[in-house]
């Protein structure tokens, strides 16, 4: 049976305000970093698939805050790098990406909730193309950031409590 048009004028509209929220979501992060170094490991949400999936998951505005903490984590990991707590090199599967995974589920538990975040960050990995094993890596240290936000009482804290994660070698990693 075909959709009516009334359906699909819906859909498209949700997807239209969901590709808007996710461009211009909203970044809350204290400072803006003034970064030595680039990162071009991942791009959250650059795939429309991606937009879509997040959108379905947790609606357009929610979605737009993830996209916003996936962007202040990002900053946060810069951040880090530049200060000498993590090595560049660490960014891809090292304890900066795993700080990252872990800070930005912890801010998605702190602005959208817990549920949410798990949907948005367990959707996010399921990108094709991307190797089990840094998957899986992905999956523990978003876990364990969703735990670090819920146990947490300021995204400082929850920054801190990753980091020191990272630091100690506690969060998982491929190095």
């Amino acid at each position: 049976m075909p959709m009516p048009a009334a359906k699909i004028m819906t859909a498209a509209a949700i997807g239209a305000i969901a590709a808007a929220a996710w461009t211009a979501a909203p970044a809350y992060a204290a400072a803006t970093p003034t970064a030595t170094i680039e990162h071009e490991e991942e791009d959250y949400g650059s795939d429309l698939g991606e937009i879509w999936d997040c959108v379905w998951a947790v609606g357009p505005i929610d979605c737009g805050t993830a996209k916003g903490a996936a962007t202040d984590a990002e900053a946060a990991t810069v951040e880090e790098v530049n200060w000498g707590n993590f090595t560049h090199d660490s960014m891809h599967n090292g304890k900066a990406d795993a700080f990252r995974h872990c800070y930005w589920n912890a801010l998605m538990v702190d602005r959208i909730d817990f549920e949410q975040a798990e949907a948005v960050a367990t959707a996010h990995e399921e990108k094709p193309g991307q190797p089990f094993e840094e998957k899986l890596m992905d999956l523990a240290n978003n876990h364990d950031g969703r735990i670090i936000g819920d146990a947490t009482h300021s995204e400082g804290e929850a920054r801190d409590r990753c980091r020191q994660r990272a630091m100690e070698g506690t969060l998982s990693t491929l190095e």
